[in-house]
């Protein structure tokens, strides 16, 4: 089952002192996300409803090239993150499906009934 992310603790990098006989540690830029735990591009891909799986394969596969082209994983960690939460909002496929229609309607200039923020809150109790 996904659940709402938290903050993971940023990883610490190894480095050898000047003389390369001792490592020591080293925080991690805050530009290193690694994946979380449990949330490798198969199980993301695994949880997207159908009509998105071809989306993620592609994508993928683009990231993947860059990556080794340039030897940096960072955009395959925004992407993972990205699908991540496409996977998480893809738990509901009715509500799923729903807010991808009121996007393409946004999108096209349709007009689109909706709830006024302020009153959205009201409803939810905030």
């Amino acid at each position: 089952m996904w659940t709402t992310p938290t903050r993971a603790p940023r990883p610490v990098l190894r480095r050898p002192d000047r003389g390369g006989r001792t490592c020591q540690q080293v925080p991690a830029p805050d530009s290193i996300t690694p994946p979380r735990a449990g949330h490798s591009p198969k199980e993301i891909r695994d949880a997207l409803l159908p009509e998105g799986v071809g989306d993620f394969d592609s994508e993928f596969r683009r990231v993947m090239d860059d990556a080794k082209e340039r030897l940096d994983l960072t955009a395959l960690h925004e992407f993972l993150e990205h699908w991540r939460w496409i996977a998480i909002s893809s738990q509901d496929p009715e509500a799923h499906r729903h807010m991808i229609d009121v996007a393409d309607r946004l999108e096209r200039g349709e007009n689109v009934p909706a709830t006024p923020w302020s009153e959205a809150k009201k409803q939810m109790g905030l």
